[in-house]
């Protein structure tokens, strides 16, 4: 699958599906960073490669423009972005390889910066401090936006997503798993760092991640919708590692830990409080003193909620406490979505088809 014709310095690979509305500007933006590490001395030669999940919108039409190569894959087969990974590592031909997704902005002195980094031996990956372009006038974007800062550490770290890698350790460890639905990074990462082998994130901007696209009013469903497959990857990501028991427990702590003990605590006392409830109504013609006792503990909790909703009104956080709900939904979705995965029989990545449709070279 290699292109034994010519070897590149840097190779960038590209995964979009239906990505019209970004897809042009992401290009121009790493022809143009590419450019300026070249004109940096940086590197020599490159390649972009776009691996399109069978868009059915303008992606590719768009993309044709830009001197780049482009493969498209089967709309048959089990599409993702790891799935768009794999088949763009596949068609590469470099010494470095950097990742990125096509709803990606990416900062023109990226590989400046990052290249020099890769020098030390130890070092499989460098990534960046991305940043979500989000409407901060919803508190949903306001808050995504704060989460994703708390999310970049500096320094060497247990994981990276858009990164600079080292083809060496890639072959070594094995590229994306293009079988997950989702958390393809969070898996690489893991089996680089069992290899032995750094990941480090600087502290220079690399990406802007156009989630919510250019409108930026990213909704509760798509964030819901998101967490179910990232869930879902990592479930399957799991049951591939389950002979590898520091891998597996990575996995297994990210889903069983204080967090999602709280906020099972609060949906058990909120269904104990129900059954209470019925269990008095069931009771009035033997004794009414558990009525009475059911009566004194659901005013004493509504008082304190009206009081808590006032104040928070009041202070101007009334959008901030109904977002804080969603946080039932979300744990709920992320350990459905683990299930799912973990159920799915795990597939050789080197199994999954190749045969893709070369659009332009």
């Amino acid at each position: 699958m290699l292109n034994s014709k010519k070897r590149y310095d840097l190779s960038v690979v590209i995964a979009a599906k239906n990505e019209e509305e970004m897809i042009g500007d992401c290009i121009k933006s790493v022809l143009s960073a590419l450019d300026y590490a070249k004109e940096k001395g940086m590197i020599k030669t490159y390649e972009v490669i776009l691996s399109d999940s069978a868009s059915t919108d303008r992606t590719i039409e768009i993309a044709k423009k830009y001197p780049i190569k482009i493969v498209q894959l089967n709309k048959k087969w089990q599409l993702s972005c790891a799935a768009g990974f794999y088949i763009g590592y596949l068609h590469s031909n470099s010494d470095f390889i950097y990742f990125l997704g096509g709803d990606m902005v990416l900062d023109k002195n990226w590989f400046v910066n990052a290249l020099p980094y890769l020098k030390e031996e130890k070092i499989a990956a460098v990534s960046g401090v991305e940043e979500e372009f989000l409407d901060e006038s919803t508190v949903i974007g306001r808050k995504m936006r704060e989460s994703t800062k708390l999310d970049m550490p500096v320094g060497e770290v247990d994981m990276v997503g858009t990164a600079i890698f080292k083809r060496e350790i890639l072959q070594e460890v094995g590229p994306h798993n293009p079988y997950l639905k989702g958390g393809e990074d969070r898996d690489l990462a893991y089996r680089i760092r069992y290899a032995g082998y750094k990941l480090l994130r600087i502290d220079c901007p690399s990406v802007f991640h156009y989630w919510a696209k250019k409108n930026g009013k990213l909704t509760i469903k798509r964030m819901l919708k998101s967490a179910y497959n990232w869930s879902k990857g990592d479930g399957q990501a799991f049951r591939a590692s389950m002979n590898n028991k520091e891998i597996a427990m990575k996995h297994l702590k990210r889903y069983a830990n204080a967090f999602y003990i709280r906020i099972y605590k609060d949906i058990f006392l909120y269904f104990s409080l129900v059954y209470i409830n019925i269990l008095s109504i069931l009771l009035i013609p033997q004794t009414l003193t558990p009525v009475y006792f059911t009566i004194f503990i659901d005013f004493v909790l509504i008082s304190l909620s009206i009081a808590y909703m006032f104040i928070a009104y009041k202070r101007g956080k009334w959008d901030e406490l109904l977002f804080s709900l969603h946080v039932y939904p979300y744990a709920f979705l992320r350990h459905i979505g683990f299930l799912v995965g973990f159920l799915k029989k795990p597939k050789d990545p080197s199994t999954y088809p190749t045969d893709v449709k070369v659009v332009k070279e």
